[in-house]
């Protein structure tokens, strides 16, 4: 082999470059190795990760907080067609009795994709695909049955007499495959003669058979059980997958609301950033025909009120364009009308050591033990690659007894009469020796080389892994020194604004330092409103990749939320009505 290697090399590249698979890791297969059911690390119930705010709980809440314009702006200072966007609530007044609009929060929007979301279903059905491989597997171990029937003519022409018969023959019987290798069959055996000429004689005969045949070298032992014990960890392989999925469903289900509820913020903010330019339209046109101010000053003011509902209409429909994709993503029909309902939270910020959230996903991590376990999957399969080098040697042993053979037709007594003439039994031991190996050998030694792998995968995944938390654990630090400079950066930019109307009251200052204000107060507001959505989905992606995310029933709302059996049998849940939708308040 490594002869037609270098050859190879040399005819394709011109020189031999060094090639080595060397296996340098212990390839034993350990009882773990065996185990169907791989043990799981589970983490400890924690407190819940993320909350509707009690109204009882004196905390602040961590939910964004809301910059809506003046409720008392006349709706004429409003283009007609931004009032559905007052309060971010939707279109002003209460909906109509046979509305079709939904409403949701977060906790009612997870809800919904559990239960309609299409790659959700996707990956229950892998569950379930895996479940099968299981009972297949598991049903070859167990005494199975079988039965045939046969029927044939028999003739002949002058050598034989002329003798010709129709025969019939049923078998039935049961098989069972012995756990280290090997099979046992037992069955029953009815012939039925039906003469056609006189040469030939009617008759009838029963007989039982026993037969085994047992491997002792290859094929012998666990490598028998292989199959079983593969599908039995492939599902479990597949659970920790769908947990997998199913935390980072959460995310990015929350992901995308946080993200709509910034952009409702938004969509606000410019809604009061426009009715503020127009209304400063309006006082320099009255001050420049006062004499304060110069024409410029209105022009300026004017052109900017133009540009903030031109920003206005974009944040629409920027906003629109992520609702579509958000409602594909929960698994709702496009057109449907849904009104994302923004709720306040309470978020616990983490506050573990980067070395202890290390800890915790080395622990917790389902992909990460998976990715371990995986190892000992390859241990087995060098073990069974070097069974296949074994030469064959196979015990096979056989029992039969029945009836004489021609009793009369229809004589069952006769039939079923045993006779121990006809007993007859054998065993035989049969050695194939080991000459051609060829595929087992390449078996075996691609084995090794898959070990390797499995073991380079496991260091791969495992410093994703730590990468994943300490970026989580710098992300969480960076958001919260952005969110306090955020938050001192929109007081200023209110004073600001504050200060800048009243030098423009007072004749002092021009229309331009009022604009500027605004659009300072305005990019402090988004910039405090992306910062806490972002802080919000950062603690969960940090839950996440350290494994602690819980989303079992008993982990609050969340957990409810994420029940997708409750929801099957249309049980209400906090927030849902008892068909599963969101329940009026």
């Amino acid at each position: 082999m490594d002869r037609i290697l270098r050859d190879r090399e040399q005819e394709t590249l011109g020189y031999k470059p060094q090639v080595e698979a060397k296996v340098e890791t212990s390839a034993e297969a350990t009882k773990k190795a065996y185990e169907e059911i791989p043990m799981t690390a589970m983490a400890p119930p924690p407190g819940v990760s993320i909350e509707r705010m009690k109204a009882d709980v004196p905390v602040k809440p961590l939910g964004p907080e809301r910059f809506e314009y003046d409720p008392n702006t006349p709706l004429n200072l409003i283009p007609e067609e931004l009032t559905q966007f007052r309060n971010g609530s939707g279109p002003l007044g209460p909906d109509a009795p046979d509305s079709e609009l939904k409403r949701m929060d977060l906790f009612q929007t997870i809800a919904y994709a559990v239960e309609h979301s299409r790659p959700y279903q996707d990956e229950m059905e892998k569950i379930y695909l895996s479940t099968l491989a299981v009972t297949l597997q598991r049903h070859l171990f167990e005494p199975r049955p079988f039965m045939t029937t046969g029927a044939g003519f028999n003739g002949g022409q002058q050598d034989v007499g002329y003798r010709s018969a129709l025969t019939a023959t049923n078998a039935v019987g049961v098989r069972q495959q012995l756990p280290y290798g090997g099979e046992i069959v037992a069955q029953q055996l009815v012939t039925t003669v039906s003469a056609l000429n006189s040469e030939t004689a009617d008759g009838q005969a029963a007989g039982v058979a026993l037969s085994a045949s047992i491997p002792l070298l290859r094929g012998a032992g666990m490598v028998n059980l292989e199959p079983l014990i593969h599908s039995e960890r492939d599902l479990v392989y597949n659970v920790r997958d769908l947990e997998t999925f199913r935390r980072s469903f959460v995310v990015s289900i929350a992901g995308q609301y946080f993200g709509l509820i910034n952009q409702q913020q938004q969509i606000a903010s410019r809604v009061r950033n426009y009715a503020n330019l127009r209304n400063l339209t309006q006082r320099t046109q009255a001050l420049y025909e006062a004499g304060k101010l110069g024409f410029l000053d209105v022009q300026r003011s004017y052109q900017n009120q133009l540009n903030s509902e031109n920003f206005l209409i974009a944040a629409i429909n920027n906003y629109e364009n992520q609702l579509d994709d958000f409602k594909i993503t929960l698994g709702m029909d496009v057109t449907a009308e849904l009104v994302v309902v923004p709720v306040e939270l309470a978020v616990e910020v983490p506050s573990q050591p980067e070395a202890e959230a290390i800890g915790l996903a080395m622990r917790y991590r389902l992909d990460l033990q998976t990715s371990k376990d995986r190892i000992d999957d390859q241990r087995r399969a060098v073990a069974n690659g070097k069974n296949g080098l074994l030469p064959d040697l196979n015990f096979n042993a056989t029992g039969m007894g029945g009836s004489a053979a021609n009793n009369s037709p229809g004589n069952a007594r006769d039939m079923w009469a045993w006779n121990s003439d006809t007993y007859v039994y054998s065993a035989r031991m049969q050695l194939d020796w080991p000459l051609d190996r060829v595929a087992e050998r390449n078996a075996y030694r691609a084995s090794l080389i898959a070990l390797e792998r499995a073991q380079r995968s496991f260091v791969t995944v495992k410093e994703n892994v730590i990468a994943d938390v300490r970026q989580d654990t710098r992300s969480i630090r960076v958001a919260g020194a952005t969110l306090r400079i955020q938050k001192r950066s929109l007081d200023l930019a209110r004073k600001r604004l504050d200060l800048a109307n009243e030098l423009l009251n007072q004749g002092k200052a021009g229309s331009l330092d009022v604009v500027d204000a605004e659009s300072a107060l305005l990019v402090a507001q988004d910039g405090y409103n992306g910062a806490i959505a972002n802080m919000q989905t950062l603690i969960l992606q940090y839950l996440r990749d350290t494994g602690t995310l819980r989303i079992d029933p008993q982990s609050g709302t969340l957990g409810r939320a994420m029940d997708r059996a409750a929801l099957q049998i249309r049980q209400p849940i906090e927030g849902l009505g008892a068909n599963g939708t969101p329940s009026a308040k």
